[in-house]
């Protein structure tokens, strides 16, 4: 049993190195959108004639960067671009109609980036940003924007939490328009987190005087994850390589936070299923229907994907309530969070794949008037990550 549960655990290290961008090959080529960040859309809400309304300060410094759409997808294996097979890029996509999607040359040739689209990171990335976007910037506004592109980069899910967090963290300043969180969402989200850090520097400092105050600081520390010199010794303790404490300390925070969307998720996702087990009698009412829909499948694979969170998340609660409450089994909590930065790219993968489904099936549903059409759009959708959970 102990063997087979490290096997386990090993497999999603694997997935997630994967998603992360190393060359290895799963078995379909399907891609799919497991998140959006719509920034046109909220830029167009801000936009007044020919310009941004007064006090709006836009993302991006680059003005055709603004009208953009960002979606996570997974690249497909015979996509020319450079990245990785199957790894997790954040694309960058222009609609189309859309007056403010023009390049800053169009004057000059008619060039447009209406309905274009390029991954961050692809190959002659850079080319792609001086032809359309940053030819003749400043060098600092160049940098800036390149910086908020690799920080959507950087995180598995376009959640405005992480996004938020991630900019906090890299020093970046956003306005608030982009990134409408509650501050006491965003209060309460931060605390659990830092609550959930305490623990391990209570372990990195153990009994002694101005025990309190320097948990305090080391928290913040960790929940800031830049000062590596003030965490140098806990990285130590955990036998982290300095170069890649900065990373792992991040994704932990990452892995408390998807671990507070899955609490969130599971019951939306128990009436998804619900949905699709009474699929024959839903069907059965839409005129036309005579297509063969292999829901099952459907259901088998994202029960799969469920599996992999709740596996990751039991093995976090046992190994750290044990090792925070007696000290034992340091050897599993420092594999385990070694693994970090992995797993946080699985969970993002996975609950983005649970959003996608859940929304798709709201929208189909909202339909008055569902037609083979839409069933046909609404399996193949699901059907394209399903296939996703069958990375392997």
């Amino acid at each position: 049993m102990p063997g087979e549960i490290e096997d386990f655990l090993d497999a999603l290290q694997f997935k997630g190195s994967a998603l992360r961008g190393r060359n290895v090959a799963p078995k379909v080529e399907n891609v799919f959108n497991t998140k959006e960040f719509n920034v046109c859309a909220i830029s167009q809400k801000n936009w007044e004639g020919s310009r941004f309304r007064d006090g709006m300060t836009p993302l991006f410094r680059a003005q055709a960067l603004n009208f953009c759409i960002l979606t996570k997808e997974v690249v497909p294996k015979h996509a020319n671009i450079s990245l990785r097979p199957y790894q997790l890029a954040t694309k960058v996509f222009f609609p189309y109609d859309i007056p403010q999607a023009v390049s800053e040359k169009e004057s000059k040739d008619g060039q447009t980036i209406a309905g274009r689209s390029f991954y961050v990171g692809q190959r002659k990335y850079t080319e792609i940003l001086n032809n359309f976007f940053m030819g003749g910037m400043e060098p600092e506004d160049r940098q800036h924007d390149i910086e908020v592109l690799n920080g959507f980069s950087s995180i598995p899910s376009l959640d405005p939490f992480l996004i938020k967090d991630k900019f906090e963290t890299d020093g970046i300043v956003v306005d608030p328009e982009y990134l409408t969180i509650e501050d006491e969402r965003w209060k309460s989200m931060k605390d659990r987190i830092i609550e959930e850090f305490t623990p391990i520097a209570q372990k990195a400092f153990g009994e002694g005087r101005d025990l309190r105050q320097k948990t305090s600081v080391l928290v913040q520390k960790l929940w800031e994850a830049t000062d590596l010199k003030s965490l140098a010794p806990l990285t130590a303790a955990l036998k982290l390589q300095p170069d890649q404490a900065s990373e792992v300390y991040y994704s932990w925070k990452g892995i408390l936070f998807y671990r507070q969307q899955y609490q969130e998720a599971i019951q939306r996702l128990e009436e998804f299923f619900a949905f699709f087990k009474n699929s024959n009698e839903w069907m059965s009412k839409i005129p036309g229907v005579t297509i063969e829909y292999n829901w099952s499948y459907i259901i088998k694979q994202i029960r799969i994907m469920i599996a992999e969170v709740r596996f990751i998340m039991d093995r976090y609660e046992e190994i750290t309530k044990e090792f925070y409450g007696t000290g034992q089994r340091l050897n599993d909590f420092i594999k385990f969070f070694g693994m970090a930065p992995d797993f946080f790219w699985l969970l993002g993968s996975n609950l983005a794949c649970f959003d996608h489904c859940l929304m798709k099936t709201k929208e189909f549903k909202a339909n008055k008037f569902p037609s083979v059409d839409t069933i046909d759009d609404l399996y193949r959708s699901l059907y394209s990550v399903a296939s996703f959970a069958d990375r392997s």
